[in-house]
This record gives C-alpha cells, structure tokens and sequence, in this order.
C-alpha cells in the first residue's frame, strides 16, 4: 500500500505537470500567435491621401500695333477695341498662367503657345483648313516644394500674313469663307516619380483668344469660361512594406508552429493516460450497472483484510458466489479508482491506475 500511494502521488504530480505545461503552451502559443498576425496586418503600410483642390488660371493683355497711316498717331491700340484690318502690322500678346494647388507638390510643366488657322464655308458651316502654327517654341518650368507656379510670356502675332493667306485662299477657290486665328496656350503637367499627386488631365489649354481674319474690322474674341479650370487631384494610395514588422512577424509565427506542435504533443500524453482509465471504468459501469455502484465514500480498509484480485472477471465471481453487489469508488479522478467487494471482515478489491492498464495493454 506504501509503494502504491507513492505511485500515485508520483503519477499525479507528472499528471500535474503535464496539465501546467498545457496551459503555459496555450498562454504563449495565444500571443506570439496574437503579436505575429497583427504584426502580419501591418506589414504593408498604406497611405492614403485626400482629394486637393487645384486651379490653373489664365489671362492676357495684348496690343495691336499699326502700320503707318494718316489717321492713329499712336504707334498701337489698347486692348478692347474694333480694328481695322488694313491698318493692322502685328499683335503683341503677354499671357500669363498661375498653376495653383492647395498642398506642397512638384511636377514639371511643358508649354508652347500655338495659333489655329480656321477656314469654314460659310455654306455648309464645315472646315475647309485648318493649320496648326507655333507661335512660341516648347518651354518646361518646375514646381518644387510649393503651391503654386507662374508662367509670363510675350509673343507677337504676325496678323498682316495670316489675314493675306485667308484672302488669298478666298479669292482662289471663290469661297463665302468665315476665317480666324485661334491662339491658346497649351500646357502639360507631369507628376514627377516620388509625387503623392497624380493629375486627372495632365495637359490643357487655355487662355484662348480668337481673333477674326478676311474682315474690313475685327475684334478680339477672348474665352473668359477657358481662363480658369478648376479640378482636384486623383484620390491616391501608396504601399509600403516594413520589413521589421515582416521579421517579427515570420518570428511569431514560427514560434506559434512550434508551441501548437509542443501543445498537442503534451495534451495527447496526458489525455492518453486518462482515457484508458476512463474508457476501461465506463465500459465496466455500462455492461455491469445492475451488479456496481458507485460510492461516494470510502471505508477504513485498516479494519479488514485485504484480498487482492488480479482480474475483474475474478471480482465478478466472488459476487456471484456471495449475491452482494460491487463497490467502485474513484481516488482520482480519470486517473485511479478500486472495485470491491465487502464480506463480513473480508474485502475482496481490485485496485485500477492508468498505468496498470497501460502494462496490460
């Protein structure tokens, strides 16, 4: 009995260890399992950027300068009046472009200034030419670390040549044409690499001014609608991988394979010893209920003399021979238990352990 209840006491203490050892590989299985998937969340870091307003503005200011003549002693007209074509040598123009945005941005802008010759038959209203002139060579200008960039240019339009060409055009193919020269500016923007900003329409035109052609009179056209276009920048999103977080991350759950690995191999040794226990005591209880009952107490084995049987078989021989039932009272719980019977001053018991059943296994 002495070597049995150290047995027990041994075993039970190994149960115990086990059962720590579960409990301890779940706690730290669930945070670095925790740490390495939040850490796996934040690998990949997005940033996101509102919607910025920005605006291109135009204007222009121009002067018609004349040949000489008998009538205007001054040397050109201002801006707004009606002009006779004859008298007319050249225009002067002095655009000016402000690119505008409500945040710090740098791009590079490109530009040129370009006149369109329209010629239309005035019958069908459609376009017998139409000519793409460069009044001012292609030009670039940076925007970098600020809000807004300016652009001044001041060309002349040579209106004695175009007007000559339109007539000349007119008399030859004996056309009702309606003519002009349309001026603009045409300005492409591009978002250099790096820029959180990416414009929806990356080139425009603007400060557009039309300007009449095969007239006796003409007046400057101007778009007033084309000088300012406002839009917003594109909603953009850049991604960004932190390798720390990534390093962690694999760590964690490298970490987290091993613990789940450790776990099911200790819980499978301590639920092994228990379940033989348990699977062997209720299949006893379910072929036997009507000759065993389970006792909550148990007697003072001192007062008796012990008779050990080896088998259950044996223990239900005794109880056949002497009609009394069988007594099953649990020590520990899926661990040990006994099965006797009482007879006068005789008990006749089977002492059970997992590790008796797993020797017999």
């Amino acid at each position: 009995m002495r070597n049995a209840t150290i047995d027990h006491h041994f075993n039970e203490e190994k149960y115990q260890i086990c059962r720590a050892r579960v409990i301890i590989f779940s706690i730290f299985l669930a945070i670095f399992l925790g740490i390495g998937i939040f850490l796996c969340h934040n690998v990949v870091k997005r940033t996101q950027f509102a919607p910025v307003k920005y605006c291109d503005t135009g204007s222009q200011d121009y002067r018609v300068y004349l040949k000489e003549n008998e009538f205007y002693s001054d040397e050109f007209l201002p801006k707004g009046m009606a002009y006779p074509t004859t008298a007319i040598d050249y225009i002067e123009f002095n655009y000016n472009y402000i690119f505008n945005i409500d945040d710090i941005a740098t791009m590079d802008f490109e530009y040129e200034i370009l006149g369109d010759l329209v010629i239309e038959n005035n019958s069908t209203k459609k376009t017998s030419l139409k000519e793409t002139h460069t009044l001012v060579e292609a030009k670039s200008k940076s925007l970098k670390g600020s809000n807004e960039i300016v652009i001044n240019e001041k060309f002349k339009v040579d209106y004695a040549e175009y007007n000559t060409f339109a007539n000349k055009y007119r008399t030859f193919y004996a056309m009702d044409t309606n003519s002009y020269l349309k001026v603009y500016m045409k300005v492409k923007r591009n978002t250099i690499d790096g820029s959180k900003y990416t414009l929806k329409n990356d080139t425009i035109k603007i400060n557009e001014v039309s300007i009449p052609l095969s007239e006796r009179a003409i007046e400057m056209n101007i778009d007033s609608q084309n000088n300012k276009v406002c839009d917003e920048i594109s909603f953009s999103e850049t991604q960004t991988i932190n390798y720390t977080n990534l390093g962690i991350a694999v760590l964690c759950i490298a970490i987290s394979l091993y613990l789940t690995k450790k776990l099911i191999y200790t819980y499978k040794r301590m639920l092994r010893r228990r379940s033989i226990y348990d699977q062997y005591i209720n299949k006893l209880l379910k072929e036997y209920d009507r000759l065993i009952v389970v006792t909550k107490t148990l007697i003072d084995f001192r007062k008796y003399n012990i008779i050990k049987v080896p088998e259950f078989d044996e223990l239900l021989d005794v109880r056949d021979n002497l009609k009394v039932p069988i007594n099953y009272y649990c020590y520990v719980k899926h661990y040990k238990g006994i099965l006797y019977i009482k007879n006068e001053d005789d008990i006749y018991a089977l002492f059970l352990s997992s590790e008796m059943l797993e020797k017999d296994k």
